[in-house]
């Protein structure tokens, strides 16, 4: 499930989820000791069957939306009470006795991962954010996508597109994003453009919807383009329309120097 997850959280409030799972990766080395509590396996357990389901049903129906995370917290909570139901002996008397803490501990665990999805902590998979950068110029041509942009310095070799973005006047910029989706799925997802403010914090400027087709490898390919720009520290996140963030492109725009720095172009395929 860290693998998994890994591929869709972003380094937002999305990243407290994939947090707890690699503490549960670690602390499962140490709890050897403690794993006879009906208790907390009866946590662990829902919690491990949950993520696999928010996982795979998405994938198996070829849809994403809340009734799918509904139905998985709600088969995680029958399956779950059904193995611990067969696990103790039923004709002992204190049969319900050790049922009724486990029952608590499962309910609770699946209330609080309701909040979390509700509250957009957890990440959207089975979406994952390929690639995202910021451009001068993005267009669709038959061989991938055309991108422009001003060449980074050698040590920023893992950064291939603008940061700084040198603006010229009436310049508008460009979000290109690649996103992998599974097979026959569709899904609408937005380009959220905002500015940061220092008394106000960062104000949405723009907010560009598209559909996504999953199927390829690589992501499915799309751009937005913000005009009316202004120098200062921008970001563009990237988001399902019920705002769970896929991952989040941050830069800043100066004034472009006179002249304006040459601009390299390369086909994204």
């Amino acid at each position: 499930y860290v693998v998994f997850y890994f591929k869709s959280a972003s380094w937002t409030q999305t990243s407290l989820f994939f947090i707890l799972l690699v503490i549960l990766l670690v602390g499962n080395e140490f709890l050897d000791h403690r794993l006879g509590n009906p208790k907390l396996l009866g946590i662990l357990f829902f919690f491990c069957l949950f993520s696999f389901l928010a996982f795979f049903l998405p994938i198996v129906v070829e849809r994403i939306d809340t009734r799918l995370i509904l139905l998985s917290q709600a088969l995680s909570v029958i399956v779950s009470l059904a193995v611990f139901a067969i696990a103790f002996p039923w004709r002992r008397p204190d049969w319900l006795d050790q049922m009724r803490p486990v029952v608590a501990w499962i309910v609770s665990t699946c209330l609080v991962l309701n909040f979390f999805y509700f509250a957009n902590l957890i990440p959207p998979v089975p979406l994952a954010l390929k690639s995202a950068g910021i451009y001068h110029y993005v267009a669709k041509t038959g061989e991938g996508y055309q991108v422009r942009y001003v060449p980074p310095p050698r040590y920023r070799f893992w950064k291939q597109w603008d940061d700084p973005f040198y603006l010229s006047r009436d310049e508008p910029a460009f979000c290109y994003t690649a996103i992998f989706a599974p097979r026959n799925i569709r899904v609408p997802v937005r380009h959220v453009w905002s500015q940061y403010r220092p008394s106000q914090g960062w104000m949405v400027k723009a907010r560009v919807a598209f559909e996504i087709a999953g199927g390829r490898e690589g992501g499915y390919r799309g751009y937005s383009k913000k005009s009316a720009l202004n120098p200062g520290r921008w970001r563009v996140e990237v988001e399902t329309d019920r705002g769970q963030i896929l991952g989040r492109v941050d830069f800043t725009i100066q004034e472009s120097p006179d002249p304006h720095p040459a601009l390299q172009t390369k086909i994204i395929d």
